[in-house]
């Protein structure tokens, strides 16, 4: 086979070469018929008035075939230099079918060539009614404005927009918006020129500028955009009247003690708080015994020229808290006591009576907390002389507590060494002391318990303690100074001195 194939090649290739020459000179000398399809061949459209011209005016659009394809045959030597601009095509719309089909029609082809084949019998089209409709334009925001700072109210000229489309497009127009850029404003944007939009229901947007069946009153508007200064306002308020007897108020409780306002940069520099006057009824404390909710709307009370932030904070809940007022007694006793200038020269003892008890009044919260010492129980004894003294104890008590009753203590001053005073007529210490125990209607006489008592008459008049002082336990050769009395005694001794006691009996007047 090898040598088959190599033998005599040069000459085996000339050949092939010769027969392919003289084939083509054959083929160019007789010019024999091809066949060729021909694409993308244009077609024009006759009577378009047929559909456009119905009424308010119809539309149409062309859903298959914009162009034709067609086979056609003739001499090679036409076919191949064939231009498809040298064929055309129409469509007659007035020979439109109920279904859309208008049928293509080759009407003319070069000299020499025909038609074969059509491989595009017809074109497809959609007819629809133009509708008019008029659309709000919406402004949108772009971006954030500066920090303390929100969009406010927007505006924008022309903003209504008359749109004309087919059918099938306007129904696909769900909205009609121009958006405004506030990224960073602090200032209120004005006059600027924006694009229109069409939104369809799903939001994307309609390109109306390549269907020339759309026509819109206008495509480029002005925008405006206020920005507005918010801030967060305290809100004064204060209750008024007075609650029941035996009752106090204790402050008030809100849903909200400040709400986020609105408003224009100028106006926002004024505006420091809200004030509620008293006069709203939830703020009465008029009788109260109990707590009592009410609720105050807060947007007549606003600042002029001003909005709420949040439509949320309009109303603001308030409960006014009443509290049931108690009573309590403490014992003040004297190891808690402070006594103020004490005289040097006197010795001092108390009588504690049950006067020696304050009352007082508060809520029970507060009242549980006091006991004598924190009340800081003070007497002062400065220009006092030997005797018996009532006082009345000075007490610190906390501002939300209030004093009803004063407690009182009975002191008993004396010389040391004194001698007790005559039988039958009191010394001065004894007259002094029965006027610090009954100079006062409303004064606690002392208790026997402290070594002195006292003692009524059938006829309810007052008797007169006497006071015995202790003498020394270590008696003297000196001689006592005592004051002469009164009767000598029967049996002719001397007269006895009084031991030492703690009760001695009082004489009458």
């Amino acid at each position: 086979m090898k040598k088959w194939i190599t033998h005599n090649l040069m000459l085996k290739i000339m050949s092939v070469v010769f027969a392919f020459i003289l084939w083509l000179v054959v083929v160019n000398i007789n010019d024999p018929d091809i066949i060729s399809t021909i694409r993308a061949v244009e077609i024009t459209i006759l009577n378009e008035d047929a559909i456009t011209g119905q009424g308010e005016g119809q539309v149409y659009t062309i859903k298959e075939n914009r162009t034709a394809s067609i086979v056609v045959k003739g001499p090679r030597s036409k076919v191949d230099k064939l231009d498809r601009s040298e064929i055309k095509a129409t469509v007659d719309f007035s020979e439109v079918s109920s279904v859309g089909a208008v049928p293509i029609n080759i009407v003319s082809l070069p000299e020499g060539v025909i038609l074969q084949n059509k491989i595009t019998e017809s074109m497809k089209i959609v007819v629809e009614p133009i509708r008019s409709q008029r659309f709000p334009v919406e402004i949108e925001t772009e971006g954030s404005p500066a920090d303390g700072y929100l969009v406010g109210d927007t505006e924008v000229s022309p903003n209504v927009v008359n749109i004309k489309a087919p059918e099938s497009v306007m129904e696909q127009i769900h909205r009609v918006v121009v958006q405004v850029d506030v990224d960073g404003m602090s200032t209120d944007v004005r006059g600027k020129s924006v694009p229109l939009i069409l939104i369809d229901g799903n939001g994307k947007v309609i390109e109306y500028a390549k269907n020339e069946h759309i026509t819109i009153s206008a495509v480029s508007l002005l925008a405006g955009a206020d920005i507005l200064r918010h801030q967060s306002v305290p809100i004064q308020l204060k209750a008024d009247g007075e609650v029941a007897d035996g009752y106090r108020y204790t402050g008030m409780e809100l849903s909200h003690s400040s709400v986020s306002v609105k408003g224009t940069r100028d106006v926002m520099a004024g505006v420091s708080q809200i004030v509620i006057p008293s006069s709203e009824e939830a703020l009465s404390l008029t009788d109260l015994t109990g707590n009592r909710e009410g609720v105050i709307d807060i947007l007549p009370y606003l600042p002029e020229g001003t909005e709420l932030l949040n439509e949320e904070e309009r109303y603001i809940k308030v409960v006014l808290k009443v509290e049931k007022l108690e009573r309590r007694s403490i014992h003040i006793s004297t190891d808690v006591l402070t006594v103020l200038n004490p005289p040097d020269t006197m010795d001092m003892s108390y009588e504690v009576t049950p006067d020696a008890m304050v009352e007082l009044e508060g809520l029970p919260a507060d009242l549980a907390l006091l006991n004598a010492r924190m009340l800081n129980p003070t007497i002062d004894l400065s220009g006092r002389d030997a005797g018996v003294h009532v006082f009345e104890i000075e007490v610190s008590v906390p501002e939300n507590v209030t004093l009803i009753r004063q407690a009182r203590i009975t002191v008993i001053l004396a010389y040391p060494e004194e001698e007790t005073s005559s039988a039958e007529e009191p010394s001065s210490d004894t007259v002094e002391a029965n006027n610090g125990v009954h100079g006062g209607g409303d004064i606690t006489e002392p208790e026997t318990e402290t070594g002195y008592h006292q003692q009524e008459t059938q006829t309810q008049e007052p008797t007169i303690p006497v006071m015995v002082k202790p003498l020394p336990e270590e008696p003297t050769n000196e001689p006592q100074e005592t004051e002469e009395m009164t009767e000598e005694p029967s049996t002719g001794s001397e007269t006895e001195t009084p031991q030492e006691s703690e009760v001695t009996e009082p004489l009458s007047t």
